[in-house]
């Protein structure tokens, strides 16, 4: 019920936004300056970083605004980045959306751009608020949005560049919408790059010698590993690796799944597990995974975090991810990339739960987590983190 008023009030709001952008016809013919919109995940973002540092390329001297929503906030990692000029944070939940449509209003630009493939009617609205002299966004998918409403929202934008299918590994996609918004198709997808945003940062967050990370959470518990897979995996690191450390991170509410991991772990074990779950700001979160040997996680904004971070992944992936987030492609190759190693189950009914289904309604839940994370074995991780390992000893050999 309060999902299907959500979506009317987005309706009322679309509508009546347009018919003011029709009546009034080109807004603020005398502004300048570039508004970017891009309503994603933490790890939608960090994908996004390669393509979004071209955009002062593309508009040298303009001034360049980067609006986000308040839910999955990632303000503070968008100023370290100097990629923007402003960074603005907009209210889209509940009511407060009326607020945050209201403070768009107030935004005037030469350029407004929608810059997220995977847009949605709320983003449309906020471009559709601010008073700009031309609009334009990238080809929408359908996991937000449906075919009727994609076409509908085109109609307000005066380009509406096409880039690859759902199926396209989000970072030549982003590309692909450079290359269509500057016309010159030099630029080539790579896997971002995050400098250190912390100095210092082992000091500072009194980081083990030698660690690695799991991240046993995510955005949903049906998208978890089960948690007497993990531990076994972890049993198994240890035994290979009798000098590292387990430090868990990810948000506060993820601590009661690191302690049903902690029940299967071995008892004279458990010591080499310490706890950061809902002590790390987002900066510090990146750091900790930066300085970190090598990272476990379920699929989170963990994976593409420490890909621009440069250390080495191993994620549990679900099937409809699969040639869209993972396995990581790129078009240029740098000296310092580090894709993660993604693990799938690579079952038949890959994309049920993300295309054409209500948020958070899985038809295909097994032990209460969906299907194509619950059939990911454990001699599946055991094989990509021997390799990890094995691959360490090498180094350290030479």
């Amino acid at each position: 019920m309060k999902h299907a008023v959500s979506n009317m009030i987005n309706k009322i709001l679309f509508v009546l936004l347009y018919m003011r952008m029709r009546l009034t016809g080109k807004q603020a013919p005398d502004a300048r300056g570039i508004l970017l919109v891009r309503f994603s995940h933490i790890g939608d973002f960090v994908l996004w970083l390669d393509a979004a540092k071209e955009f002062r390329r593309i508009y040298p001297g303009e001034k360049i605004t980067f609006v986000c929503d308040r839910y999955k906030d990632v303000r503070m990692l968008a100023e370290k980045t100097g990629y923007f000029d402003e960074v603005i944070v907009l209210r889209t939940r509940g009511i407060g959306r009326l607020y945050g449509i209201w403070q768009a209003m107030g935004i005037s630009c030469r350029i407004a751009i929608n810059a997220d493939p995977s847009r949605t009617l709320l983003s449309d609205i906020v471009v559709l608020a601010v008073r700009a002299q031309e609009r334009i966004a990238q080809q929408a998918d359908t996991t937000r949005m449906k075919k009727r409403q994609v076409r509908r929202s085109d109609r307000l934008y005066d380009r509406v560049i096409r880039c690859g299918g759902i199926r396209t590994m989000e970072l030549v996609r982003n590309a692909q919408f450079i290359r269509g918004l500057s016309n010159d198709g030099a630029f080539r997808a790579a896997i971002p790059q995050l400098a250190p945003l912390l100095p210092q940062a082992e000091k500072k967050l009194h980081l083990p010698a030698r660690y690695f990370v799991l991240c046993p959470g995510g955005e949903t518990p049906q998208k978890y590993w089960d948690a007497k897979k993990y531990a076994a995996v972890l049993n198994e690191i240890f035994a290979l690796d009798r000098s590292i450390l387990c430090v868990a991170a990810g948000t506060a509410g993820e601590e009661n799944e690191l302690q049903k991991i902690c029940r299967y772990v071995k008892a004279e074990e458990k010591r080499r597990i310490l706890s950061r779950i809902g002590k790390t700001s987002l900066i510090e979160y990146i750091e900790l995974i930066r300085c970190a040997a090598f990272l476990l996680s379920n699929d989170t904004s963990a994976g593409h975090i420490a890909a621009a971070a440069g250390t080495q992944a191993i994620v549990l992936a679900q099937s409809w991810d699969w040639g869209r987030f993972y396995p990581y492609r790129v078009e240029r190759h740098t000296q310092a990339e580090c894709c993660p190693r993604s693990v799938h189950a690579h079952i038949a009914c890959a994309g049920c739960a993300a295309y054409g289904v209500s948020p958070g309604r899985f038809p295909c839940l097994v032990h209460g987590r969906v299907l194509c994370i619950d059939q990911i074995t454990q001699e599946q991780v055991f094989t990509q983190v021997r390799k990890m390992i094995n691959g360490f000893s090498r180094q350290t050999e030479k």
